[in-house]
């Protein structure tokens, strides 16, 4: 069996953060988001992921800036 390596989850990571750590709990966001309270539950847990949608409507409820990591050029 072949092992593949854990798949980077930087958006994944970066909502997940904001939503723990602003200060509002799962049912007020869930409310200002019109998102289901269960599917925020289940994303927090990590069981589900988030349609791009949802994650545009955490993004904007939360006042969050979403911008490129350039690499840097090859020598």
């Amino acid at each position: 069996m072949v092992r593949r390596p854990p798949k980077q989850r930087p958006m994944t990571n970066f909502l997940l953060k904001a939503i723990k750590t602003c200060g509002r709990s799962p049912y007020q966001l869930a409310k200002e988001t019109d998102i289901n309270l269960n599917l925020l539950y289940q994303f927090m847990k990590g069981k589900t992921s988030l349609r791009l949608t949802s994650a545009d409507r955490f993004v904007n409820a939360l006042n969050l800036k979403v911008t490129a990591r350039r690499k840097a050029p090859h020598k």
